[in-house]
């Protein structure tokens, strides 16, 4: 990801063009959104995760309540109605932990076509966020440990109780 983040603003800078950052799940949103329905952007995070974000909708696009998360299936959407009513869930996470959100009493979601970000409604979002004069850095959001870190600590634990039992 910071590879892919740091090659693109080089680029920008040789090119001498604007670079900005958008987030997947905002994308998923204005895909999916439709006034004045709110809906859960939701993208799979394996480990039976999801990253998620809520958002209303209106005629001028979804604006996003609260801090994106990164939780249960199950605890998204309890979450979730807690700051909406009646959302329509989006995105990938919405189709891969479709038992678990309906399990929860989830009964809405948005057509598959909407799962992935599409290359238009980045252009569109990005070309919004220029115009409007906005500051949109492009950085990486991390919602939790690298697995890299989460794998090396558990190591160490592991190593700890063989020592301990030893």
């Amino acid at each position: 990801m910071r590879v892919g983040v740091i090659t693109g603003e080089l680029m920008a800078y040789a090119l001498e063009i604007p670079v900005v950052g958008v987030s997947s799940l905002d994308l998923i949103a204005r895909q999916a959104g439709v006034a004045p329905d709110p809906v859960v952007a939701v993208v799979d995070a394996r480990r039976n995760e999801v990253f998620w974000a809520c958002y209303q909708v209106d005629e001028s696009g979804p604006a996003r309540l609260g801090e994106m998360s990164l939780s249960s299936p199950a605890e998204c959407a309890r979450r979730a109605r807690e700051l909406v009513d009646s959302p329509i869930f989006a995105g990938n996470g919405a189709i891969e932990h479709r038992d678990e959100f309906v399990a929860e009493g989830v009964s809405r979601f948005a057509p598959p076509a909407t799962a992935f970000p599409m290359a238009e409604t980045l252009t569109e979002e990005a070309a919004t966020i220029l115009e409007g004069g906005r500051q949109a850095p492009a950085k990486p959001i991390y919602l939790r440990e690298p697995d890299a870190e989460i794998n090396w600590i558990r190591a160490e634990r592991i190593g700890a109780v063989t020592e301990a039992a030893s």
